[in-house]
């Protein structure tokens, strides 16, 4: 079994293996990011910011760390398959 997203046909989206699981969690951040960004926080813990900051190495404020982080995100992104129900190999 090769990691992947698989869709379904009512759009419920499941991340299979650890690849796309760690896929999940980059998506998740730059969204707890933005959230941060307009103010609110994600979590009662480390914010988003500091993770993006220390597990990819980034520099700068929010807005900055966003725009280097969205591109990592886009390329994980494609190079993740992605199965829709009822095509070979769901």
């Amino acid at each position: 079994m090769t990691d992947r997203v698989e869709v379904t046909e009512t759009g419920t989206v499941a991340y299979v293996g650890p690849t796309a699981v760690d896929l999940f969690r980059m998506i998740t951040l730059a969204n707890g990011l933005r959230w941060e960004i307009k103010g609110m926080r994600l979590t009662r813990g480390r914010t988003c910011y500091a993770v993006i900051k220390a597990e990819y190495g980034l520099k700068g404020n929010k807005a900055k760390v966003l725009a280097q982080f969205l591109p990592l995100v886009e390329e994980a992104k494609a190079q993740m398959p992605v199965v829709r129900e009822g095509e070979e190999g769901a």
